[in-house]
């Protein structure tokens, strides 16, 4: 970002985000809200658009397959986004 030929900031400012993690502690959006809200200052200093959040409960691979309401967000945001 330091970088003046890059112009990093100016290149990703506008564009929208979608953030998609796992936790396996419960409840999740309680577990993950350090992260969420070092994503959102992220996203507010680069100018970037936090549009949706999606928290799947799993630890190891293969885990998130459980979690149905998880995978239902997913199934919806990737319609979205294949618009």
């Amino acid at each position: 970002m330091r970088d003046p030929q890059l112009n990093f900031k100016e290149q990703v400012s506008g564009k929208k985000v979608y953030l998609v993690i796992t936790a396996n502690d419960e409840p999740l959006e309680d577990i993950m809200a350090p992260l969420i809200q070092q994503f959102r200052l992220i996203c507010d200093f680069i100018g970037l658009e936090l549009v949706e959040i999606i928290i799947g409960k799993g630890n190891k691979p293969g885990d998130i397959q459980h979690d149905a309401l998880a995978l239902k967000q997913a199934a919806e945001l990737n319609r979205t986004l294949r618009r």
